[in-house]
């Protein structure tokens, strides 16, 4: 009998040394924002949300890389002095 009760407390601890701890997964409420500056004021639209959605089952570091994916600027045309740049921007919010 304590033969056994070696090998089977071995086996116990392994298999609890090699679970996966589970990290911390939330919803989370994203919301995509698309602006537009320009030195002409009436080109300027400085706040169009163009989308809002809920993600969830996500780490941290996973909505981290999502805003950082869909955050750039590119400039849209620079012709006869005009200068305007577009802004995607997102936001994700904790539920």
């Amino acid at each position: 009998m304590k033969q056994m009760i070696f090998p089977i407390v071995v086996i116990l601890l392994i298999a609890v040394a090699c679970t996966k701890k589970n990290t911390p997964v939330h919803c989370y409420v994203c919301i995509s924002n698309d602006s537009v500056t320009s030195n002409i004021p009436v080109l300027t639209n400085p706040h169009h949300i163009i989308d809002t959605n809920n993600e969830c089952q996500f780490t941290q570091g996973q909505i981290d890389f999502y805003i950082t994916e869909n955050t750039k600027i590119d400039t849209l045309y620079n012709k006869n002095d005009t200068l305007e740049l577009e802004h995607w921007t997102m936001a994700c919010y904790g539920q």
